[in-house]
Formats: structure tokens, sequence, C-alpha cells
């Protein structure tokens, strides 16, 4: 069941996921926002939505400034939100598609054969904007808004979209798995450890032999890994007291 007056945000909309995503709630009836972080698709995107109760606003998650001015805004728009969608990734890699294109490659190719580099590049800035996008972003996200999630009989929701990439058994270090599979004591500062170990280790040449996932893909896992330990950290300690995210 929708509650009608529920109002949700989601980011990374303008993707053929959030799309429909944003498309189906609402259809429901949910008064909707949707972000990216360019501005040009807004109204377009408004426009083929085709529901007066969905709102368009810029964001980027990798900006504290951005983030903090839409939290401002929701606040004295809708007077806080209800449903929290983090659906804005990226892959941490670049892709010649013209390349793929000539030569019959498509993305099944690449998944699950971290061998596989043909027409892929890869930079410490494509790395670096797939972590702050993918982990921080996310987390920034949660953050900021969790303060504006607003008291209700069917109870608050924050969906982190992932992926099978972030499954602990990608991580070849067992201790690392038992570590951020130890929901009772995650904490974290041990989730950003771990991912400041990996980037660290990539900036020094250091990946291989540590149990990281190995290959171009490696950052994008480690990014969904993170993402989702944080958010049974977020789950355990919001979903025991939820009045504890309330002004």
């Amino acid at each position: 069941m929708v509650d009608r007056e529920h109002t949700g945000c989601g980011h990374g909309l303008q993707q053929s996921i959030g799309l429909e995503t944003a498309r189906l709630l609402a259809k429901e009836g949910l008064t909707l926002v949707f972000t990216a972080r360019n501005p040009h698709p807004g109204p377009a995107l408004l426009n083929d939505l085709g529901y007066p109760n969905v709102h368009f606003h810029q964001l980027d998650v990798q900006s504290d400034e951005s983030v903090s001015d839409f939290a401002q805004w929701l606040r004295q728009n809708f007077n806080g939100i209800d449903i929290l969608i983090n659906n804005a990734g990226t892959n941490g890699i670049k892709i010649d598609w013209e390349l793929w294109a000539s030569q019959g490659i498509n993305v099944r190719m690449m998944i699950g054969n971290p061998s596989f580099t043909e027409g892929i590049t890869q930079d410490y800035q494509t790395i670096m904007t797939c972590i702050e996008t993918n982990y921080f972003g996310a987390k920034r996200m949660m953050k900021a808004l969790l303060p504006l999630m607003k008291p209700s009989p069917f109870g608050s929701r924050i969906v982190n979209v992932s992926s099978l990439a972030g499954l602990l058994e990608c991580l070849g270090n067992e201790a690392l798995r038992l570590q951020l599979a130890d929901v009772e004591n995650l904490k974290e500062e041990t989730i950003d450890a771990f991912v400041n170990n990996y980037l660290h280790d990539v900036e020094s040449g250091q990946v291989e032999g540590k149990g990281w996932p190995p290959g171009f893909g490696g950052i994008y896992r480690i990014s969904k890994i993170a993402r989702n330990a944080y958010t049974r950290v977020v789950a355990r300690d919001f979903g025991r007291h939820p009045e504890h995210h309330h002004d």
C-alpha cells in the first residue's frame, strides 16, 4: 500500500532503471523529487514522465555544498521526505563504445571476466569518481537526509541500489570479509579505512596479492561492498532507534 501523501527523493534517476522507478512511484501517486548532476535533461524528463507530482532538482552527490543545498531545499519545500532512493552510480572505467560496436563487444563479455580489457581504460580520476559517487556520495546523501525523514505509519525508507558486484565473496581477503560481515561491531570508520586502504594500494601499484578484486572492475566492486556495508550500519543504528533521526 502506498500513502499518496508520501514524498520520495531519488538521485541518479535519469538512468533507465532510475527513470522507470520514478515512473512507477509517480504512477502510485507519490510526490517525487528526482535529481541529476546535469540539469539540462531535467525539463525533458519531467515532460516524459508526465505527472504533476514529479519535481526535478540538480544535485551532485560528490559535493558537500550541493547535497547541503538540496537538503535545505527539500526542508523548505516539502518539510521532509519519506523515502530516499540512492541510485546514482558509475563504473570507474572509460569504454570505447565505437570499438565495442565495431567488434560486436557487449557488457556481458566484461562481467565476470577480470582479464577483459578490450576498449577499456582507467585512470585515477575515474577511480575517484566511482568511489566518490557510489560510496561517499550515497553516504553523504544518507547523512544529510536522515534528519528530514518523516515519522510514518508505513515507516520511512532508504533504498540503496546495489549489485552482485557488492557481495563480500568478491574479496579474496578472509579477514576483510569477516570484518565487514560483523554487523554488530561494524563502524563507519572501519568501512572508510577499507576504502582508503584500497585506494592507497591502487595509487602505489600494490593491489595484487592482497585479496582485492582484480581487474578494471575492482574499484566498482569495492565501492558497492562499501555501500552495502554502510547500509548495514545505518539499518542497525536507525532501524533500532528510528526516533533518533527526527528533529
